[in-house]
């Protein structure tokens, strides 16, 4: 029923620890305007990841039975951050998607109608959900 979780990131990905609307932690944690185009890489020459070392990349917590991860790349994290920090509970709308009878087909339509609206990045979307 609880467990703890540990993550390290690295890359243009972003964690984010839910309970029920709550926004329990995300990892790395950024501000709408933080998002950019230089996330944190691992580098095949070791002398460049000298600075992953500083754990400044790394967090853990716990989570409990109902929590709900959710891992996205950047362009769809700005979205969940912009969304969570206004109030909204639009985040658990794409996990939804998951269900309808053609998933790929729910999430391109929600990305291109939340595109044209200038909501979300024209960027390449990635989403996991996971409900503990």
């Amino acid at each position: 029923g609880a467990g703890k979780w540990k993550a390290l990131s690295v890359g243009d990905s972003c964690l984010f620890v839910m309970r029920g609307s709550k926004l329990l932690q995300m990892h790395p944690d950024l501000q709408p305007a933080q998002f950019g185009n230089t996330p944190d890489l691992i580098y095949s020459h070791h002398a460049h990841n000298l600075r992953l070392a500083q754990g400044r990349l790394y967090a853990e917590g716990e989570w409990l039975r109902g929590d709900t991860f959710v891992l996205a790349s950047d362009a769809l994290a700005k979205w969940i951050r912009q969304d969570v920090d206004s109030g909204q509970d639009g985040w658990r709308r794409l996990g939804g998607l998951a269900a309808t009878p053609n998933p790929g087909h729910a999430f391109s339509s929600w990305a291109l109608q939340e595109q044209d609206a200038g909501r979300l990045k024209n960027d390449d979307l990635t989403l996991v959900f996971y409900e503990t």
